[in-house]
């Protein structure tokens, strides 16, 4: 199943405050495969991309006999250090160029500090991972949910004071991990795979060809084969 997470999405938007850490989306992750199990007992598999993989990660970090097997595209980073690094690499702005353009224009132009303004803010200034040139591979832009502006911020403000770490229980989860990443992603690319994902035990890296960062959608072609062929280990 997929769910939109606290405040992004069709999901109900929250003031600042209410978001007081990463691990308020761990529980909320925890909260929704308890309603949907089936059996107290019954394992889960995973699957994320960009900051899901990452969720998904915390979630195994935690608990990690709850989880039966899991796909991960792309992880910015199971680190703070290494997701702050990776978020600077994939920002390249120059003058006068449209990712420069999309990020003035929402001052000057746009008002208002409602969820509904600053979500539609955060949409333009989310153009940028898709215009000419830029460093994730993106050919062009992909449909989307509202994204959550006010839960970003919140987010983002929290990991600079309180640095998460994704990594200290992995070691524990011995099944097979899918990790994947694309070819076309300039800022990601197969050393940062291999580094990211040498936090678990047992990886099967796969590159997914003529794709960038946006794997499930303009990927899926390629992407599909290769996550069917590791589920149907998982039997």
């Amino acid at each position: 199943m997929f769910y939109d997470q606290r405040g992004s999405g069709l999901s109900r938007r929250h003031n600042k405050e209410v978001y007081t850490g990463t691990q308020l989306f761990i529980d909320d992750l925890e909260a929704v495969i308890k309603y949907y199990r089936r059996q107290p007992d019954q394992k889960v598999i995973l699957m994320g991309h960009s900051w899901g993989a990452m969720l998904a990660t915390a979630y195994i970090n935690d608990h990690p006999d709850e989880v039966r097997g899991a796909v991960l595209m792309e992880p910015g980073g199971l680190t703070w250090h290494d997701a702050e690094e990776y978020i600077k690499r994939c920002r390249n702005l120059e003058w006068f160029d449209e990712t420069s353009n999309d990020y003035v224009y929402l001052d000057q132009i746009l008002t208002g500090h409602d969820h509904i303004a600053l979500d539609y803010k955060a949409a333009l200034q989310g153009a940028a991972d898709f215009s000419k040139g830029n460093r994730v591979g993106n050919p062009g832009p992909s449909p989307f949910w509202r994204k959550g502006a006010v839960c970003n911020s919140a987010a983002f403000e929290y990991v600079r004071n309180h640095p998460f770490d994704f990594t200290t229980n992995l070691r524990q989860f011995t099944t097979k991990v899918l990790f994947v990443y694309s070819e076309l992603n300039e800022a990601y690319g197969k050393a940062y795979a291999q580094s990211v994902s040498s936090a678990y035990p047992n990886v099967q890296l796969e590159e997914v060809s003529g794709t960038g960062h946006e794997i499930p959608y303009f990927g899926w072609d390629r992407f599909y084969p290769i996550a069917r062929t590791y589920l149907d280990t998982l039997k």
